[in-house]
């Protein structure tokens, strides 16, 4: 199920009775580059190569089949094809039919497994899209209640949930809307190549104590850098906006990267180390 607008907030698609108290670590996007192996420090899974099939370690493939894996399959593009409607703080949200465009950011399948090593807990997250290419945001909700909301679908929102934010190029004004408007709500949002209008710049307020973490990457041979289409400023200068805006309102967590020799990119490498991926 994703979101009419192509969103994945109204997703949630797990739940953590604790999820500030414990380390939860997001790994396995199955539709990014392929990298290197990779793994986090307490576990031998391959989060950040891309695929299903283990190499040195434990993937998606050696626990397919055991039943520690959750798998969900999206219903197929066309008029049968769920999604969710509305805006996306509403506490319950519509159910609608035949909305999502058969296009990169529609899911084809997802999958989730949780690990208790030592006394970390690690949840592992994987999707596939339908086509990787352009423009995409994909956020990541964690509710701690398991109770369903009126549409029998979405749990019920409480506070102490916690959101994740992930835009690339023009899903960036989503991400950026979001982190200036419900900061609270937030505890990472990430910015690659991303663009800023200044959408949410209206009645956004000062965050106390310093706001979520906000990590600001460009490539350093992005073609949008200067400009985007012909018009200025490109990708370098709005992100110099909305860095300059975000410090204004008294965000300290904010740090910005430009990666090098990278193009315009979604930074998977980068994106994976701030959940403690190297």
């Amino acid at each position: 199920m994703a979101h009419s607008t192509n969103r994945a907030d109204g997703m949630h698609p797990a739940h953590s009775g604790a999820p500030r108290a414990r380390a939860l670590a997001l790994i396995a996007a199955l539709t990014l580059p392929v990298l290197a192996w990779a793994a986090l420090t307490g576990t031998s899974f391959e989060g950040a190569d891309g695929n299903l099939t283990p190499d040195s370690g434990t993937d998606w493939g050696t626990y397919l089949g055991t039943g520690s894996v959750k798998r969900g399959n999206d219903l197929p593009t066309g008029q049968t094809d769920d999604s969710l409607s509305g805006k996306e703080d509403d506490q319950v949200p519509g159910i609608e039919f035949g909305s999502i465009p058969n296009n990169k950011s529609d899911l084809l399948r997802f999958y989730a497994r949780h690990e208790r090593a030592g006394s970390n807990d690690f949840l592992y997250l994987g999707w596939v899209r339908a086509d990787t290419l352009g423009t995409a945001n994909m956020d990541f909700e964690f509710n701690q209640s398991s109770t369903l909301t009126a549409n029998g679908v979405t749990v019920v929102r409480t506070p102490g949930d916690m959101l994740i934010l992930f835009g690339f190029s023009g899903g960036g004004n989503l991400t950026y809307f979001w982190t200036l408007q419900h900061p609270e709500t937030l505890a990472l949002a990430v910015g690659c190549c991303a663009n800023f209008g200044g959408l949410g710049l209206q009645g956004a307020k000062p965050v106390t104590g310093g706001g979520p973490t906000v990590l600001l990457l460009t490539g350093e041979k992005d073609d949008f850098n200067l400009e985007v289409f012909g018009q200025k400023p490109g990708i370098v200068g709005q992100t110099d906006s909305i860095e300059g805006f975000l410090k204004k309102l008294g965000f300290t967590n904010v740090s910005r990267r430009v990666v090098p020799g990278a193009g315009h990119s979604n930074f998977a490498a980068d994106v994976w180390k701030e959940f403690g991926i190297e």
